[in-house]
């Protein structure tokens, strides 16, 4: 249904983990062959294992590192990206409010960045988030700026996360209904000034939504 429309990303899974990155490596190759089979040539977002994260990039604790088994996908069409995950409190997890350092966004991405220029690969920030206080503000605008610098890697990047279910988590940009209106998110204005120019309204409004489609299979 969506091959060849360029507003199409495949996503292979997310959150990988619990398995040697070798092994699922294998396992991305197989599905990209499969989507090209079709003669689909969207580009392809895989994942690393270790549920994406990238500060640990060439670590073994969870088995062949992402640095050494990720370097073997194959892609005919080459036209695939690879999508990561970081978050900027202690152990990259997005799970607590605080920020290590007001350059640790830089300090967690910089090996994979360089894997990434050495080899001639591109990466998409597809998780990244914090909340609402002074450390991570800084730290926040530290990382976007030099995402920016450094865009001849990175295509872009994506916030985690929002939606009504989560309107009272902190790191949420879901706006709060405050009595008639709805309240932006203080985090929201850290990324307007890195956001692109919009794009010219196309006369078919679906042509211009940008769809996520996850393959889940069983290994």
């Amino acid at each position: 249904m969506y091959k060849n429309n360029q507003k199409v990303i495949f996503g292979l899974m997310n959150d990988p983990n619990g398995i040697d990155s070798a092994v699922w490596r294998d396992i991305c190759n197989q599905v990209i062959v499969a989507i090209r089979q079709t003669r689909a040539n969207n580009l392809v977002l895989v994942p690393p294992v270790q549920w994406s994260r990238v500060h640990t990039w060439s670590a073994d604790g969870y088995g062949t590192p992402n640095s050494v088994g990720m370097l073997g996908i194959v892609d005919s069409a080459n036209n695939f990206a690879y999508e990561v995950h970081q978050f900027l409190n202690p152990e990259g997890s997005g799970l607590t409010d605080d920020c290590v350092g007001p350059n640790i966004g830089e300090q967690f991405l910089t090996e994979f960045t360089a894997w990434c220029r050495q080899h001639g690969f591109k990466a998409i920030l597809t998780e990244m988030g914090i909340a609402n206080n002074d450390g991570c503000r800084v730290a926040l605008t530290n990382l976007l700026t030099w995402l920016d610098a450094n865009a001849n890697v990175w295509s872009g990047w994506t916030w985690w996360s929002a939606g009504p279910m989560q309107v009272d988590w902190s790191y949420s940009l879901q706006p709060k209904n405050d009595g008639a209106t709805l309240v932006d998110k203080p985090q929201l204005a850290l990324l307007l000034p890195h956001l692109a120019a919009a794009p010219v309204p196309q006369s078919n409004p679906v042509g211009a939504v940008l769809f996520f489609i996850y393959i889940f299979f069983e290994a």
